[in-house]
């Protein structure tokens, strides 16, 4: 065996170790299943341009990672710049923001969709992972109606532009 077969061997080992231990914490912790399973569908479908409803609500829940502590997963949905490490980075984020001694805080645009940012001493302390998803849904419909409610003439000019109002019920619901 050469020395990149062994050093492929144990990549292999510790990666699918990392994978292992992201399954026993989704099914410790059964809030954590819907985030798990979302982001891991961005990654099987490799939606990094578009998929399913659930893709791309992994692909939001990506961006808020990104917002929150800067960690990038985008590459675990891009075919050409995967990236195997996804499993330790995403377990990562769960310890960390979840978990342990880190949390997020909500912000809402002045559109009243969400985006998110790492809590500080001020900030409210959240580590409930589906105040994530639910801020994901709720700016998927709103943009899906964003789109939906936009009309346009013959040279593509805007005729019409109506702002759609953001579902937030659920998310507020769980802040409380």
């Amino acid at each position: 065996m050469t020395a990149f077969d062994k050093l492929t061997e144990l990549t292999l080992t510790k990666v699918q170790a990392q994978i292992d231990d992201l399954k026993m914490q989704v099914e410790k912790h059964p809030e954590l299943k819907e985030f798990v399973e979302l982001i891991v569908a961005y990654g099987a479908e490799k939606a990094y341009c578009g998929g399913s409803e659930e893709a791309n609500l992994g692909r939001d829940l990506i961006q808020f990672i990104w917002q929150i502590n800067g960690m990038d997963l985008s590459n675990m949905g891009n075919s050409v710049h995967f990236d195997s490490g996804w499993a330790r980075k995403l377990d990562n984020f769960v310890g960390n923001y979840i978990f342990d001694d880190a949390a997020f805080d909500v912000v809402q645009e002045s559109d009243r969709t969400f985006s998110f940012k790492s809590s500080g001493d001020n900030d409210r302390w959240l580590q409930d992972p589906r105040i994530l998803v639910e801020a994901a849904r709720a700016n998927r419909a709103y943009y899906t109606a964003m789109d939906n409610l936009r009309r346009f003439d013959a040279d593509g000019n805007i005729l019409q532009y109506t702002r759609p109002k953001v579902d937030n019920t659920k998310v507020m619901e769980l802040l409380k």
